[in-house]
């Protein structure tokens, strides 16, 4: 199939941060671009929640969810998510 270049801008530290976090994954910030367009397409939607809640309420509902959620193997999955081609979107 035939690849395009896309350019986009960001913080660099958003970009180092994200870049850490996927060669911690095994993969590269492409591929988890890829992988984030690839499911948005699929399912036609942002594959993750957008809210205009604070991060101290998403941080509450997050704890309590923890606590409820039976361990897969943490803390290499959150809560919820199969595989790491949805942790990525997770983040």
């Amino acid at each position: 199939m035939e690849t395009v270049n896309v350019t986009g801008r960001m913080e660099r530290q958003t970009r180092d941060d994200a870049a850490k976090l996927f060669s911690k994954l095994g993969i590269s910030t492409t591929q988890a671009i890829n992988m984030f367009l690839k499911q948005a397409a699929r399912e036609q939607r942002i594959p993750f929640e957008v809210t205009a809640r604070t991060a101290v309420e998403r941080g509450s509902e997050s704890m309590e969810k923890q606590r409820t959620c039976p361990s897969r193997r943490p803390p290499q999955r959150p809560c919820g998510y199969a595989s790491r081609h949805l942790v990525v979107a997770y983040f």
